[in-house]
Protein backbone atom coordinates (compact mmCIF):
# COMPACT_ATOMS: atom_id res chain seq x y z
CA UNK A 1 0.00 0.00 0.00
CA UNK A 2 1.24 3.21 -0.74
CA UNK A 3 1.92 5.59 2.01
CA UNK A 4 1.07 9.21 1.42
CA UNK A 5 0.16 11.81 4.73
CA UNK A 6 -3.26 12.35 4.40
CA UNK A 7 -6.07 14.26 5.96
CA UNK A 8 -9.46 12.69 5.91
CA UNK A 9 -9.30 10.94 2.64
CA UNK A 10 -6.98 13.47 0.93
CA UNK A 11 -3.35 14.98 1.10
CA UNK A 12 -2.03 17.03 3.55
CA UNK A 13 0.44 19.48 2.24
CA UNK A 14 1.98 21.57 4.59
CA UNK A 15 5.63 21.38 4.96
CA UNK A 16 7.27 24.40 2.73
CA UNK A 17 10.82 23.64 3.45
CA UNK A 18 13.02 21.06 1.32
CA UNK A 19 15.41 19.27 3.16
CA UNK A 20 18.68 17.29 1.32
CA UNK A 21 17.15 14.39 -0.71
CA UNK A 22 18.17 10.95 -0.58
CA UNK A 23 18.98 9.05 -3.49
CA UNK A 24 16.13 5.30 -3.76
CA UNK A 25 16.77 2.12 -5.65
CA UNK A 26 14.44 2.78 -8.76
CA UNK A 27 14.52 3.51 -12.44
CA UNK A 28 14.04 6.03 -15.28
CA UNK A 29 12.16 5.09 -18.20
CA UNK A 30 13.12 7.48 -21.04
CA UNK A 31 10.89 8.54 -24.02
CA UNK A 32 13.34 6.80 -26.26
CA UNK A 33 12.24 2.77 -24.44
CA UNK A 34 15.48 3.18 -22.44
CA UNK A 35 15.47 1.66 -18.98
CA UNK A 36 18.30 2.80 -16.71
CA UNK A 37 18.14 1.30 -13.42
CA UNK A 38 19.62 2.49 -10.38
CA UNK A 39 18.95 4.85 -8.18
CA UNK A 40 16.82 7.96 -8.39
CA UNK A 41 15.62 10.88 -6.64
CA UNK A 42 11.85 11.79 -5.57
CA UNK A 43 11.41 14.70 -8.09
CA UNK A 44 11.25 18.30 -6.21
CA UNK A 45 9.40 20.05 -7.94
CA UNK A 46 6.64 19.46 -10.48
CA UNK A 47 8.66 21.88 -13.40
CA UNK A 48 12.11 20.54 -12.17
CA UNK A 49 13.88 20.83 -15.65
CA UNK A 50 16.82 18.49 -14.42
CA UNK A 51 16.44 14.50 -12.96
CA UNK A 52 19.04 13.31 -10.82
CA UNK A 53 20.31 9.51 -11.82
CA UNK A 54 22.97 7.35 -10.12
CA UNK A 55 24.26 3.91 -11.36
CA UNK A 56 25.15 3.04 -7.81
CA UNK A 57 25.23 5.24 -4.73
CA UNK A 58 29.16 5.59 -5.06
CA UNK A 59 28.57 6.72 -8.81
CA UNK A 60 28.97 10.28 -10.17
CA UNK A 61 25.18 12.16 -10.51
CA UNK A 62 24.06 11.98 -14.40
CA UNK A 63 21.64 14.80 -14.92
CA UNK A 64 19.13 14.25 -18.05
CA UNK A 65 16.52 16.46 -18.87
CA UNK A 66 13.18 15.79 -17.30
CA UNK A 67 11.17 15.84 -21.03
CA UNK A 68 13.55 12.97 -22.28
CA UNK A 69 12.12 10.59 -19.05
CA UNK A 70 8.58 9.38 -19.53
CA UNK A 71 8.36 8.02 -15.99
CA UNK A 72 10.32 7.71 -13.14
CA UNK A 73 10.20 5.06 -10.45
CA UNK A 74 11.41 4.57 -6.96
CA UNK A 75 10.86 2.24 -3.90
CA UNK A 76 11.30 3.65 -0.33
CA UNK A 77 10.68 1.41 2.87
CA UNK A 78 9.05 -1.65 0.73
CA UNK A 79 7.01 1.43 -1.14
CA UNK A 80 6.36 1.55 -4.56
CA UNK A 81 6.20 4.93 -5.79
CA UNK A 82 5.85 6.35 -9.57
CA UNK A 83 5.90 9.52 -10.78
CA UNK A 84 5.51 10.71 -14.81
CA UNK A 85 5.98 13.63 -16.87
CA UNK A 86 3.62 14.96 -18.80
CA UNK A 87 1.53 17.62 -20.54
CA UNK A 88 -1.87 18.18 -19.20
CA UNK A 89 -5.05 20.80 -19.35
CA UNK A 90 -7.54 22.07 -17.96
CA UNK A 91 -11.34 22.45 -18.81
CA UNK A 92 -13.30 26.05 -17.78
CA UNK A 93 -16.29 28.18 -19.54
CA UNK A 94 -19.83 26.99 -18.38
CA UNK A 95 -21.59 23.60 -19.08
CA UNK A 96 -22.14 22.72 -22.72
CA UNK A 97 -19.49 25.71 -23.46
CA UNK A 98 -16.35 24.11 -21.82
CA UNK A 99 -12.92 25.36 -23.33
CA UNK A 100 -9.92 23.56 -23.04
CA UNK A 101 -6.26 24.90 -22.67
CA UNK A 102 -3.41 22.37 -22.83
CA UNK A 103 -0.20 23.74 -21.18
CA UNK A 104 3.11 23.99 -23.58
CA UNK A 105 5.12 22.71 -20.89
CA UNK A 106 5.39 19.55 -19.07
CA UNK A 107 5.10 18.91 -15.41
CA UNK A 108 6.00 15.78 -12.81
CA UNK A 109 3.13 13.92 -11.21
CA UNK A 110 2.24 11.57 -8.81
CA UNK A 111 0.38 8.09 -10.02
CA UNK A 112 -2.05 8.00 -6.74
CA UNK A 113 -3.70 4.84 -8.64
CA UNK A 114 -3.77 3.06 -11.61
CA UNK A 115 -5.89 0.93 -14.27
CA UNK A 116 -6.12 -0.67 -17.46
CA UNK A 117 -9.30 2.01 -17.88
CA UNK A 118 -8.15 5.05 -16.16
CA UNK A 119 -5.42 6.44 -13.90
CA UNK A 120 -5.41 8.92 -11.64
CA UNK A 121 -2.76 11.69 -10.61
CA UNK A 122 -2.04 14.31 -7.92
CA UNK A 123 -0.08 17.32 -8.73
CA UNK A 124 1.28 19.88 -6.61
CA UNK A 125 4.09 22.71 -7.00
CA UNK A 126 7.18 20.33 -4.79
CA UNK A 127 7.10 16.48 -3.93
CA UNK A 128 8.71 15.55 -0.55
CA UNK A 129 9.57 12.39 1.41
CA UNK A 130 9.73 12.46 5.37
CA UNK A 131 11.85 10.94 7.49
CA UNK A 132 9.30 8.05 7.32
CA UNK A 133 8.92 7.70 3.89
CA UNK A 134 5.71 9.71 3.73
CA UNK A 135 5.19 11.33 0.81
CA UNK A 136 3.72 14.94 0.95
CA UNK A 137 2.72 16.90 -1.84
CA UNK A 138 3.10 21.22 -1.34
CA UNK A 139 1.48 23.82 -2.79
CA UNK A 140 0.81 27.05 -2.17
CA UNK A 141 -2.21 29.25 -3.74
CA UNK A 142 -4.19 32.50 -3.04
CA UNK A 143 -6.46 30.49 -0.90
CA UNK A 144 -4.03 28.14 0.89
CA UNK A 145 -2.44 24.86 0.65
CA UNK A 146 -3.42 23.66 -2.70
CA UNK A 147 -3.51 19.93 -4.71
CA UNK A 148 -5.08 18.83 -8.19
CA UNK A 149 -6.54 15.60 -9.01
CA UNK A 150 -5.91 14.56 -12.52
CA UNK A 151 -7.29 11.97 -15.31
CA UNK A 152 -6.12 10.13 -17.94
CA UNK A 153 -7.12 7.44 -20.13
CA UNK A 154 -5.27 5.33 -22.08
CA UNK A 155 -6.41 6.97 -25.77
CA UNK A 156 -5.29 10.36 -24.09
CA UNK A 157 -1.62 12.21 -24.85
CA UNK A 158 -1.94 14.38 -21.31
CA UNK A 159 -3.88 14.56 -18.24
CA UNK A 160 -6.86 16.48 -17.57
CA UNK A 161 -7.64 18.23 -14.03
CA UNK A 162 -10.83 17.07 -12.56
CA UNK A 163 -10.47 18.53 -8.93
CA UNK A 164 -8.81 20.94 -6.80
CA UNK A 165 -8.35 20.53 -2.99
CA UNK A 166 -7.51 23.67 -0.58
CA UNK A 167 -6.70 23.21 2.85
CA UNK A 168 -8.71 25.25 5.25
CA UNK A 169 -10.19 27.16 2.66
CA UNK A 170 -13.41 27.82 0.63
CA UNK A 171 -12.74 28.38 -3.18
CA UNK A 172 -15.64 30.51 -4.65
CA UNK A 173 -17.30 28.42 -7.11
CA UNK A 174 -14.98 25.27 -6.64
CA UNK A 175 -18.16 22.69 -6.90
CA UNK A 176 -19.57 24.76 -10.38
CA UNK A 177 -16.06 24.66 -11.71
CA UNK A 178 -15.73 20.82 -11.01
CA UNK A 179 -19.29 20.43 -12.57
CA UNK A 180 -17.54 21.77 -15.36
CA UNK A 181 -14.75 19.49 -15.93
CA UNK A 182 -16.34 16.38 -15.08
CA UNK A 183 -19.25 16.63 -17.70
CA UNK A 184 -17.41 17.57 -20.22
CA UNK A 185 -14.30 14.82 -19.49
CA UNK A 186 -17.14 12.12 -18.71
CA UNK A 187 -19.64 12.38 -21.52
CA UNK A 188 -21.13 9.32 -22.40
CA UNK A 189 -21.22 8.26 -18.76
CA UNK A 190 -24.85 9.34 -18.09
CA UNK A 191 -24.80 7.06 -14.44
CA UNK A 192 -21.74 8.70 -13.67
CA UNK A 193 -22.72 12.69 -14.50
CA UNK A 194 -26.50 11.99 -12.68
CA UNK A 195 -24.40 11.45 -9.42
CA UNK A 196 -22.05 14.26 -9.85
CA UNK A 197 -24.81 16.76 -11.39
CA UNK A 198 -27.27 15.57 -8.55
CA UNK A 199 -24.00 15.98 -5.56
CA UNK A 200 -23.99 12.41 -4.90
CA UNK A 201 -20.34 12.74 -5.75
CA UNK A 202 -18.78 16.51 -5.44
CA UNK A 203 -15.39 17.50 -5.78
CA UNK A 204 -13.71 16.33 -2.73
CA UNK A 205 -14.99 12.65 -3.75
CA UNK A 206 -12.81 12.62 -6.55
CA UNK A 207 -11.44 8.92 -6.12
CA UNK A 208 -15.09 7.83 -5.29
CA UNK A 209 -15.60 8.89 -8.93
CA UNK A 210 -12.65 7.20 -10.17
CA UNK A 211 -13.74 4.01 -8.96
CA UNK A 212 -17.49 4.18 -10.11
CA UNK A 213 -15.97 4.89 -13.40
CA UNK A 214 -13.67 1.69 -13.65
CA UNK A 215 -16.67 -0.28 -12.33
CA UNK A 216 -18.25 1.22 -15.25
CA UNK A 217 -16.13 0.58 -17.66
CA UNK A 218 -14.42 -2.42 -17.15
Amino acid sequence: MKKIIACGSLLLFCVFTLNAQKYYSGKLVLNNGVIKEGFVQVPKTAAQKKTNFKESLDSKVEKINSDDVFSLFLKVNNQNMEFHRTYFKIIYGSIGKEKEKLFKKKGWFYLNSTHKTMNCYIGGQQYKLNKKGELKIISSGLHGAQVNYYFKRPNEKEITMISEYVSGAVILNLEKSFKVAANSYFKGSKKLLNKINNEEFKSIDVMSIYDHYIAENK
